[in-house]
């Protein structure tokens, strides 16, 4: 179910559904500027609540980009399409797969699972926001807010967006 050459200078992480995930060495550059703009936010709080807030919201985005990326997966694998990979990058991530065959209906399907699962991992931030205590509850804020920013933003009508893989049909990376 998988390529054989894993992609060059990635590491992998796991396999979901037989999919390997991998995460490029230059979504080290993403989460080096997160950590940095983590720590800038929490820092005022001390020096532990910085390096705390910072390691969460590298942990959240990569929680979010993969959850995305798994869905756009396991959307493409449910309606018979061959799935090369997930890879987590510098521009978010993308999941590759063969759309032989595909039609617009099942391209918009596949394209349109990953912000959906993105508006999920928000409802379970909200929940997560509403019944825990602080400072865990404002970790949970902002995971909520991630979760639909990367909804709404791969929502837009623009190829290899979702909102624009959703209108096209020769969809392989989203």
């Amino acid at each position: 179910m998988s390529d054989p050459q894993p992609p060059s200078g990635s590491i992998r992480l796991a396999r979901v559904a037989g999919v390997p995930v991998y995460l490029d060495r230059t979504w080290l550059v993403l989460g080096a500027f997160i950590a940095w703009t983590g720590w800038q936010s929490g820092r005022d709080l001390g020096t532990g609540t910085g390096v705390a807030y910072a390691v969460w919201l590298v942990l959240g985005i990569l929680a979010a980009v993969l959850g995305h990326e798994i869905a756009h997966a396991v959307s493409a694998r449910i309606l018979g399409f061959r799935v090369h990979r997930i890879v987590a990058t510098l521009w978010g991530g993308h999941t590759a797969y063969d759309g032989t065959g595909t039609t617009p209906g099942r391209a918009a399907v596949v394209a349109v699972s990953g912000p959906m699962a993105n508006l999920a991992l928000a409802g379970l931030g909200a929940v997560a926001m509403a019944t825990l205590p602080w400072p865990a509850s404002q970790c949970a804020s902002s995971f909520m807010i991630l979760s639909r920013l990367l909804a709404g933003f791969n929502l837009l009508p623009g190829v290899p967006l979702g909102g624009g893989a959703a209108f096209t049909k020769d969809t392989v990376y989203l």
